[in-house]
């Protein structure tokens, strides 16, 4: 075969063009959908945020920080409620610093 072009032969060793850019895996359809939705969320949750006073946004962002970091030390939904709230007052509490 010629430059990869064509049909190849039953003796012929080297696949078409095509063949050669072809994913090996493809991203299911359902990760891509789970990829846009979280991601125009987040776009959303973001935008959210422009109307806040400075102290509504630092508690947000305390409650979501305390949240995560909860979850991850503890490994449980109990801590990352306890987080968040720890968080939100932590955030709330920052503001009146200023």
């Amino acid at each position: 075969m010629a430059a990869g072009r064509g049909k190849a032969d039953a003796g012929d060793s080297d696949p078409p063009i095509l063949q050669e850019t072809t994913m090996t895996h493809p991203i299911p359809v359902a990760l891509r959908t789970a990829t846009c939705i979280a991601t125009c969320v987040a776009a959303l949750g973001l935008s959210a945020c422009a109307g806040m006073s400075d102290r509504t946004r630092d508690t947000t962002i305390g409650a979501g920080v305390g949240a995560v970091a909860g979850s991850v030390l503890t490994g449980n939904t109990t801590g990352a409620a306890v987080g968040a709230v720890i968080g939100g007052v932590i955030g709330n509490e920052n503001d009146k610093k200023k």
